[in-house]
């Protein structure tokens, strides 16, 4: 089922069971660029909407180790918002029982490419790049193309897709032939980056690092060297077999009219 995907393995939405509704987690991340009151109003009246109360918990506590760390001010509004909401429904988060573990409580609520996501949006504030916008730069430069549209990439974004995670996904592509490579988009990354992305981390594409190539065992001209026999220089078993036989095979072979190159020494 497609909403238990985003929601047990990308991690990205809440689902009420109860009341059929979902809370998207990473557009409060990303769609909000800029605040202001009529975002707060419109804010507070979504939270107002929502039928099942358990769902604005569990997206505050989610949201909690992003909203603490964020260096954008309306982050902090945000998190008010809920909270005022919650206040009003009688809500109490599990993570206001202890201040000093909601770090590690909302750790253990993300999934491993959260710090990374965390770290790359932290960048917004500095360098003005979104992720989106950071992946786009880096699938241009690889493959020589001049996308302008981040709607694919914003899409990984979504799915919670680092740009250390598609930058290696890229580094692996690039080691595909020229003709397949012309006919490589965006659109065909984006639609197959889990399996890319696994195989990449197989072939060791990791953390921006590329596999040792194999030096194969090939002389001039791309031609096999020769492999010599290895030579025998200890001590050769005696045989069995009685010299006195073979001779007197040889001799028959003889009278037959057949010829022999294989000639026996009596010693």
């Amino acid at each position: 089922m497609l909403i238990q995907r985003f929601e047990t393995k990308y991690k990205n939405i809440l689902y009420s069971q109860k009341t059929g509704e979902i809370s998207v987690i990473n557009s409060l991340k990303y769609s909000i660029v800029k605040g202001g009151k009529p975002v707060s109003d419109l804010l507070s009246k979504e939270l107002n909407a929502v039928e099942d109360s358990e769902l604005i918990k569990e997206t505050y506590e989610r949201m909690q180790g992003f909203w603490n760390k964020s260096l954008r001010s309306f982050d902090s509004t945000i998190k008010s918002l809920f909270e005022e909401e919650m206040k009003r429904r009688q809500l109490k988060s599990n993570d206001n029982d202890n201040d000093n573990d909601n770090d590690n409580d909302n750790e253990e609520s993300y999934p491993h490419s959260y710090d990374e996501s965390y770290h790359e949006s932290s960048k917004i504030e500095q360098s003005t790049e979104t992720p989106a916008q950071q992946m786009l730069n880096i699938f241009n430069k690889a493959l020589g193309r001049s996308v302008a549209n981040q709607g694919t990439f914003s899409g990984l974004v979504f799915k919670n897709v680092s740009v250390q995670e598609f930058e290696d996904v890229i580094n692996y592509v690039m080691s595909w032939n020229d003709d397949i490579l012309q006919n490589t988009t965006a659109s065909t990354i984006a639609r197959n980056f889990d399996k890319y992305s696994d195989k990449a981390s197989e072939l060791g594409y990791r953390d921006g690092k590329k596999p040792v190539k194999k030096t194969s065992n090939k002389g001039y001209g791309n031609k096999p060297q020769r492999v010599e026999p290895q030579m025998i220089t200890g001590p050769v078993a005696e045989s069995n077999v009685d010299v006195s036989d073979v001779a007197k095979e040889l001799a028959e072979l003889k009278e037959m009219g057949i010829q022999t190159k294989l000639g026996v020494k009596h010693g």
